[in-house]
């Protein structure tokens, strides 16, 4: 279980996973009284904050360990990263399983499960 005011996600089984099998992984939080995101990007980890207007997720500048990885992992950071500072469009799935959907400019869509489910 997660601490209230925080959301962690990752995308399941199926989705991508990093060099040490570890889950790409979004947590959002409101636990210190601000919006912060952090999480596993495929070879790093990183943390920023986070914003929410008008139903629309967007993310401030996000800083990141600076492991360098030659490897599967290190080949879908820069895709993942690159697709949360480009969000068009959030949906959220309240029933279970309860998901988080983040549509970038390009069309591509991340969807994130809520974990413990």
């Amino acid at each position: 279980m997660l601490p209230r005011g925080t959301r962690g996600a990752g995308p399941g089984p199926t989705g991508p996973h990093g060099d040490n099998g570890e889950p790409v992984t979004l947590t959002l939080s409101t636990a210190s009284g601000q919006r912060r995101a952090s999480g596993f990007s495929g070879c790093n980890r990183y943390m920023g904050t986070y914003a929410l207007k008008d139903g629309k997720l967007s993310f401030g500048p996000l800083a990141g360990t600076r492991m360098a990885c030659a490897t599967p992992g290190g080949q879908i950071e820069g895709a993942y990263l690159d697709a949360l500072a480009h969000i068009d469009r959030t949906g959220v799935q309240m029933r279970a399983p309860q998901e988080l959907q983040l549509i970038a400019e390009n069309g591509d869509t991340l969807t994130f499960a809520r974990r413990g489910q």
